[in-house]
């Protein structure tokens, strides 16, 4: 007896675990198919008995045509759904969660925007008649509410290195309703993105049309910060993550000083006063904290251009 409930339970594991795989392969090739670059996610599960999806790790790609790297970091997604619209094949979600840890603009030498090559960006964005089988699903939401962590511009010109700034934004439970389909979603979360970078020519504000979402305050806003020091935590071991550090201040200024044993690394950096401590979590987790000063002046976008090249770094 005993046996047979083991091979139940195991069954019903397998069971699980193949519906989500197929869930999770299904929805990043539509979403790839809708926003025009590659969507990716780690982990996707589907609650049945609960009506709640959860998206763990979602990537969008930078499009084709643009360096290699991610424009959209988004940590965790959670979604409440309708079972009995689904059982009508309709989607309807009454609540997303949306967790946006980091995005990664670029302009590149001719003064496009990557956010413009996305199908998104364009007014009708609908798939084209040879992917009629992948058709943009027909999608409901009645409330989203959005984190924004940190945007980052990187700007290519000719024989010059490129500029990069951060923005870190910090806004929680930005609340909007009324958003319907997946490409609304997602210009949504782009415009969001571009707006504390000043860029006011990107063609996807107006190819997303916002007219039918309403804002809903409630107490947040966007606040640049005004601190000088930006931490992450990254996936790697205290070693990995000392040496990528050192390698990446050599290649940014000149080193003032090193202490391995206490984790911290001191450099001038564009005639700044640059510090960067490394604090060890676990044998496979570090976090890194970069601050910038200049005559006691805050230099958050010089720490935050030297986290976000150890980010691409740490990720290869």
């Amino acid at each position: 007896m005993k046996k047979i409930i083991l091979i139940f339970l195991i069954f019903c594991i397998l069971l699980v675990a193949a519906k989500d795989h197929i869930v999770k392969t299904a929805f990043s090739t539509v979403a790839t198919k809708i926003i025009g670059a590659k969507v990716s996610v780690s982990k996707l599960s589907f609650g049945i008995l609960r009506p709640q999806i959860k998206i763990k790790d979602l990537r969008l790609n930078q499009p084709k045509g643009f360096p290699e790297g991610v424009l959209l970091d988004i940590p965790a997604i959670e979604v409440v759904y309708d079972i009995w619209a689904l059982l009508k094949k309709k989607l309807y979600f009454p609540m997303v969660n949306v967790d946006l840890k980091q995005a990664v603009i670029i302009i590149k030498e001719d003064g496009s925007l990557n956010v413009d090559t996305l199908k998104v960006a364009h007014k009708k964005n609908d798939v084209k008649p040879k992917d009629k089988k992948i058709k943009p699903p027909a999608i409901q939401i009645d409330i989203l509410k959005l984190n924004l962590g940190r945007v980052v511009t990187k700007t290519y010109q000719t024989d010059m290195p490129e500029t990069v700034k951060t923005f870190e934004i910090n806004v929680k439970n930005k609340t909007y309703k009324n958003i319907r389909g997946v490409a609304q979603l997602a210009g949504l979360i782009l415009v969001e993105a571009l707006k504390p970078t000043a860029i006011k020519n990107a063609a996807i504000y107006g190819a997303v049309s916002l007219s039918s979402i309403a804002f809903l305050p409630a107490g947040a806003a966007v606040v640049l910060s005004g601190k000088d020091s930006i931490s992450e935590t990254f996936p790697v071991s205290f070693e990995t993550a000392y040496a990528k550090s050192l390698e990446t201040r050599y290649r940014k200024g000149s080193l003032k000083s090193e202490n391995k044993e206490k984790g911290v690394i001191k450099a001038t950096v564009n005639g700044a006063d640059v510090a960067l401590k490394i604090v060890k979590n676990s044998e496979q987790e570090v976090k890194i904290t970069v601050s910038a000063r200049s005559f006691f002046i805050p230099k958050y976008q010089i720490a935050g251009t030297i986290l976000h090249e150890l980010t691409e770094t740490l990720r290869q």
